[in-house]
């Protein structure tokens, strides 16, 4: 919508990333960047929680907590949308309990 693509240049070659209009009509790249993005965020995402669990109860583990509880539902809306990248994926106000959920009780 602000015509911003956030896809990291070394997935790229180290290259300029290509035109929007040309990520939108090559089914086969969004699929690559699909799949890139699946794996990356299953690294991240894993050992996020693992340093959760690594730190001393308090304020620092919640936070952490929370902050993989809100990227994971952001990751769901990814995996939801699909390879459609003008999709922005969008958490809502109710998504709050999930998160609250998540960072409770882990």
């Amino acid at each position: 919508q602000r015509h911003r693509i956030t896809v990291p240049l070394e997935w790229l070659g180290g290259d300029h990333p290509p035109w929007w209009e040309q990520l939108c009509a090559d089914r086969a790249l969004r699929q690559h960047l699909s799949n890139c993005y699946e794996q990356m965020s299953a690294r991240l995402l894993g050992s996020g929680a693992g340093l959760a669990e690594s730190l001393p109860g308090g304020r620092l583990r919640f936070q952490v907590r929370a902050t993989c509880a809100t990227a994971r539902l952001v990751w769901q809306r990814c995996v939801q949308r699909g390879d459609n990248f003008a999709v922005r994926p969008r958490l809502h106000w109710w998504d709050i309990r999930r998160i609250v959920w998540a960072m409770v009780f882990g």
